[in-house]
């Protein structure tokens, strides 16, 4: 119930919302200190997220150096919040199911961000940071290229989650 009143207020706050255990009190008592303590797992969506053009982007970042590095960022921040591997997993056996290339491959990269919403809503503090970054790549997809971009870089972030920790 905390977690969702603090949600309430400050709708961009999901990732720093887990710094302070519930009965604390830590992100509504000093705002100084607690807004760099969550800014910090803030700003690592954000980084993320303002990287997705340039990662999803073949010929700007052909050796998928930026893929692997956010992927990376990614990976070591929703272990932090405890997205488990059964969250992550069950997203990417969804994914991995479609085929840009059949003719229902962009209705089904729709279907997906949908799948990633619905489930965001049902674990804010886990999975809704990943969320904000699938879903802004996967707006962007428009082909099957760009889809199996995203798919390299979700398997990257699917492995970098589990190699940082990930719990069961």
């Amino acid at each position: 119930m905390g977690f969702n009143e603090g949600f309430r207020g400050n709708p961009d706050r999901r990732g720093g919302q887990g710094q302070g255990r519930p009965g604390g009190g830590r992100p509504e008592s000093g705002a100084s200190s607690g807004m760099s303590r969550s800014g910090s797992g803030d700003s690592e969506i954000d980084s993320v997220l303002a990287a997705v053009d340039l990662f999803m982007n073949t010929s700007r970042d052909p050796n998928g150096e930026v893929l692997i590095d956010n992927a990376m960022k990614l990976g070591a921040y929703l272990n932090s919040k405890e997205m488990t591997s059964s969250q992550i997993g069950n997203l990417y056996v969804t994914a991995k199911k479609i085929n840009y290339e059949d003719c229902d491959g962009p209705y089904e990269v729709s279907m997906l961000r949908a799948r990633f919403a619905y489930a965001a809503g049902r674990h804010k503090k886990q999975v809704g940071p990943f969320q904000k970054v699938a879903d802004r790549a996967l707006a962007r997809v428009k082909s099957a290229e760009e889809f199996r971009r995203f798919m390299d870089f979700f398997e990257a972030v699917v492995a970098y989650h589990r190699a940082y920790g990930g719990r069961e």
